[in-house]
């Protein structure tokens, strides 16, 4: 049987920014394994985000663009810390899907404008 995995990111709007990861195995907090320089940065899944910019008489324009790994580049990029948690496949995928539902990329809320 497959762990349950839910990974948490803090930040909220107006400062989605500021924030950290927690991830939890059944219910069970296991943060400490997230390495510390992740623990506040996007974790680089692949996903659909959006980002602004001021065009002249600072009028917002947003657009949406795809940025971040796919779940095998995710895995084999942070296999190092994943391997404390679990060696088992589909947990990794799981976790790489928890992360996945909770990312986000700097510039994407407009909390800043």
């Amino acid at each position: 049987m497959t762990a349950e995995y839910k990974a948490k990111w803090s930040g909220k709007w107006p400062n989605l920014c500021r924030g950290c990861w927690t991830l939890h195995r059944d219910g069970k907090d296991i943060s400490e394994k997230i390495p510390e320089y992740l623990k506040q940065q996007p974790m680089q899944t692949f996903g659909t985000y959006n980002s602004w910019h001021f065009r002249k008489n600072w009028e917002v324009v947003w657009k949406s663009y795809e940025s971040g790994l796919s779940s095998a580049e995710w895995r084999e990029e942070n296999q190092e810390w994943l391997k404390e948690i679990t060696a088992n496949t589909e947990e990794q995928k799981a976790i790489f899907e928890a992360f996945q539902k909770e990312d986000w990329r700097h510039n994407s809320c407009g909390g800043c404008i």
